[in-house]
């Protein structure tokens, strides 16, 4: 498992000039550190940052501070066993950017942006589009990356019989297929796209 880095998040906070920050750092690290996670951890988070620092290279992007932070946080929460992860990594999101002095609108962005992420429906504005983008880019990795990708999310829901999770994993997946576009940014579009939809076929035929 990949580990967060630290000197990375000081530097975030220090620009948004949040204070206070070394406990949050440790906690999120713990919730990130959970043994029940197998995807939804500090890899998953690195991972996320390594593409938005792709992104960042090829987009000027207006808010980028608050996207990171969002990406830090969005999968703080995680159970297999409950629907409401995302609003509760939005909560403890806002409560560090209230403890670190943050601006109410500051607050709303990074909850709105970490909501984005529950993917219940195709993201119209530009920094929620690149959130679910970075978000959903293992999609359109090559197969062994997505291979190992669809492994450890079924270990998540190891407690889940096998013809139910095939069942319920087969209506996430096609959900997506069944989208005009799965990236809305063109820069993960050209990237990820036909890979994302091969990868999906596949593994809906594996199930």
């Amino acid at each position: 498992m990949a580990t967060l880095d630290r000197h990375r998040w000081d530097a975030l906070t220090q620009r948004m000039s949040l204070l206070c920050q070394p406990l949050a750092f440790e906690n999120l690290n713990k919730c990130l550190s959970e043994r029940h996670r197998h995807y939804h951890n500090s890899g998953h988070v690195a991972d996320c940052l390594a593409q938005f620092d792709f992104a960042s290279e090829q987009l000027v992007i207006e808010n980028a501070d608050e996207i990171e932070f969002s990406i830090w946080l969005h999968d703080a929460i995680y159970s297999p066993r409950k629907s409401n992860n995302e609003a509760k990594s939005a909560n403890l999101a806002q409560q560090i950017l209230r403890d670190g002095g943050a601006g109410q609108a500051t607050i709303g962005n990074i909850q709105r942006l970490i909501m984005a992420t529950k993917h219940e429906a195709v993201p119209l504005a530009f920094d929620e589009q690149l959130i679910v983008d970075i978000d959903l880019s293992i999609l359109g990795r090559d197969a062994t990356a997505y291979d190992a990708y669809e492994s450890a999310i079924r270990r998540e829901y190891a407690w889940v019989p096998h013809p139910m999770y095939a069942k319920k994993r087969t209506l996430v997946l096609e959900a997506f297929l069944e989208r005009d576009r799965i990236y809305s940014t063109d820069i993960f579009f050209d990237q990820f796209e036909a890979a994302a939809r091969d990868n999906l076929r596949r593994a809906i035929a594996a199930l």
